[in-house]
């Protein structure tokens, strides 16, 4: 499902709806075909809003989070350790459940965050690491 923001093409930020257009993947603009359908795979990258879990026969929807969880959950991921002088952030796969990128967690991948770099540096590193 795209983000109401994604503008079909790569600026500064990727662009998934790009992405899907270019490889002939069909874009969705909602779940509901999709609560019965055993067996699917959901995986999340920056989606906008609470993904209704409940509502699935799958337990397999994922999220690729970009900061280190359980620290810094929802929006201004790149900001954040920044502005708090963390030494590393994190691209962190995670299970989807009811909360705010709260379940349990497969997988992190350290970032080092060095002096210089700014929000948008580390956001290109998210990227590149997802």
């Amino acid at each position: 499902m795209p983000l109401k923001r994604d503008l079909d093409s790569n600026r500064w930020q990727l662009s998934l709806n790009s992405a899907a257009l270019q490889f002939s993947i069909e874009i969705i603009e909602d779940f509901d075909d999709f609560y019965n359908v055993k067996d699917i795979l959901i995986l999340s990258l920056e989606y906008d809003k609470i993904i209704p879990v409940r509502h699935f026969t799958t337990e397999r929807i994922y999220n690729i989070h970009f900061s280190y969880l359980a620290y810094y959950r929802g929006i201004y991921t790149s900001v954040f350790p920044i502005s708090s002088n963390e030494t590393y952030s994190s691209v962190t796969l995670h299970k989807v459940d009811e909360g705010i990128d709260s379940g349990d967690i497969i997988y992190q991948l350290r970032i080092r965050i060095i002096d210089s770099m700014t929000s948008r540096d580390l956001y290109h590193l998210y990227n590149y690491y997802a």
